[in-house]
């Protein structure tokens, strides 16, 4: 079953959209069309409590920082919510977590 962190959503919302490094391109209308059409196929996974103590275990025990610690995040929510495989652009970004597997969209 594929889900969605609600920090994707987030990053989707606030903006995140622009063209550039990860963004695409998206004007504040796409942005929200497209926000509402994923919420309408794919479940949320629920923000909790145990979700900030996730990510604060992930930031220290990583040493994430930057713009790393909204991925340490969304791996969070996945630990939290038991979702053990991410499909991503950014893999880079996720390999330090062993908890999870990450799959490459860009491969074919």
């Amino acid at each position: 079953m594929l889900v969605m962190a609600a920090q994707n959503l987030m990053s989707l919302g606030r903006g995140d959209s622009t063209a550039g490094e990860n963004g695409l391109g998206l004007s504040v209308d796409q942005a929200r069309s497209e926000l509402l059409r994923i919420k309408g196929v794919f479940p949320v996974l629920a923000e909790t409590t145990e979700l900030l103590v996730e990510w604060e275990e992930l930031v220290l025990r990583h040493s994430v920082k930057g713009r790393n610690a909204f991925d340490a995040r969304i791996v969070a929510s996945m630990n939290v919510h038991e979702v053990g495989s991410i499909v991503t652009f950014n893999v880079p970004d996720f390999t330090r977590y062993a908890r999870i597997t990450v799959l490459d969209l860009g491969s074919s």
